[in-house]
């Protein structure tokens, strides 16, 4: 895995199929660097981010439970993730919480939780 790609996996409580909880922002995984300038590419990228994770821990985007994301501009930026988040994850969605927060020097961070399935589409 990427030292840059970090995400936990441990079984859920009560038994059943593990779990990995991941995080992903814009930034490119081999300088630290924030990559894109808008809120479709920098949403792009984190999911991108996600993906990778996620492959690398046997499961794929349709096995999401929950997604977390916090953007800088929620009132500017919503519209525009909002839109590339529908192109790039499966359905039927996750539940998702989509909050406004101060992000130092990029407009959006995700938190993600799901299934380890082996699945990686």
């Amino acid at each position: 895995m990427d030292r840059r790609v970090r995400g936990v996996v441990q079984p859920r409580q009560g038994g059943g199929q593990p779990a990995v909880h991941l995080g992903a922002t814009p930034h490119d995984l081999d300088t630290g660097e924030v990559r894109g300038s808008t809120i479709e590419e920098q949403t792009r990228l984190s999911i991108q981010t996600l993906e990778k994770i996620l492959t690398a821990a046997g499961s794929g985007l349709s096995d999401l439970l929950q997604v977390q994301v916090f953007l800088n501009d929620i009132g500017a930026d919503y519209d525009g993730f909002d839109a590339t988040y529908k192109q790039m994850i499966p359905g039927p969605f996750p539940p998702r919480a989509t909050v406004g927060a101060e992000l130092p020097g990029y407009r959006i961070e995700m938190i993600a939780t799901a299934y380890v399935s082996g699945d990686e589409s």
